[in-house]
Formats: structure tokens, C-alpha cells, sequence
């Protein structure tokens, strides 16, 4: 296990429901094997609050913990510019048979991402989303 996979296993970064998000994304099926469920909460189109359920599998929860992080703070319109070839990377060398969990945890981040942007008010302005939020 790698040290970051360590440090956000120990110290994850928003691990829980969020009772009041506005979209949710889910991959797999918790009590029933590995999944993943991150909770967004949006200030129109910026996530300005993120959390993550998973099983308690040390990767897993690093990999929640991660994009959570990572998503807190930008606009919904840039969350699919992290990959799960970027997750891996930025947690180290990963056992072989723990490479699905960040394909799992990114894949739940752009399906609440999906569900969020079609809940959130459209944004008319013909300038190009920043990908931060102020």
C-alpha cells in the first residue's frame, strides 16, 4: 500500500452520506459486493460539498476520499477531466487486483456529475465554465 493510499484510508476526506445533496452517483451495489456512492452538494453549477460511501477496502476509500477532494470547489462542467488513469496515478502503484477501484470511484463522480448538471440552472453565458469556483 502506497503512502497516500495510506494517509486517506486512515484520514478520508468526507466519508459518509450527505442527507442533503443534490445528485448522487453510485456504482455497484452496496451489501451486495464493492461500490461506490459519492454525494454531491451544488451552489448552482459549482460542488460545493462532496462525500463518499464505499466498502472498507483500504484502496477504495482512498479512492473516494481522493475525488471528493479533488471535486470539491469546481464547476460541474469540469469533472469529467479527471480520469481513472489520473486517479491512479496521483495514489501511486496499485495492486493488480485493485485497479478497478478507481475506475469505480470515477465512475460514480461522473455519474453524480451527470445527475447534477441536469438538475442545475443553465448557465447562459456563451464564455467557456471555469473549471475552479470562486
Amino acid at each position: 500500500m502506497t503512502a497516500m493510499v495510506q494517509r486517506l484510508y486512515e484520514h478520508p476526506h468526507h466519508r459518509g452520506s450527505l442527507p442533503l445533496a443534490d445528485a448522487v452517483g453510485r456504482v455497484g451495489v452496496p451489501d451486495a459486493g464493492q461500490f461506490v456512492t459519492v454525494y454531491l452538494q451544488l451552489d448552482g453549477r459549482c460542488i460545493s460539498d462532496a462525500w463518499f460511501e464505499t466498502h472498507n477496502c483500504p484502496v477504495a476509500v482512498a479512492c473516494g476520499s481522493f475525488v471528493t477532494a479533488w471535486a470539491t470547489g469546481r464547476n460541474i462542467a469540469h469533472v469529467h477531466a479527471l480520469g481513472p488513469e489520473d486517479l491512479a496515478g496521483a495514489l501511486g502503484k496499485l495492486p493488480f487486483d485493485k485497479e478497478h477501484c478507481p475506475r469505480m470511484a470515477v465512475a460514480a463522480l461522473h455519474a453524480a456529475a451527470r445527475e447534477a448538471a441536469r438538475s442545475a440552472p443553465r448557465n447562459h453565458d456563451t464564455r467557456p465554465a471555469e473549471d475552479m469556483c470562486e
